[in-house]
């Protein structure tokens, strides 16, 4: 796929300097959304 060559990849160095929830799979950042609490979490049970 052509858009792969220009997508940046990261290293567990770069990892390491991050802030927030964050997955590195394969070079690709993926940004970890927090899972739902409280009222939330009961509407999604239903």
């Amino acid at each position: 796929m052509i858009v792969e060559k220009y997508m940046p990849r990261y290293t567990i160095d770069d990892y390491k300097l991050w802030e927030g929830d964050w997955e590195l799979i394969d070079g690709i950042p993926f940004a970890m959304t927090p899972s739902p609490f409280g009222k939330y979490q009961k509407f999604l049970e239903i």
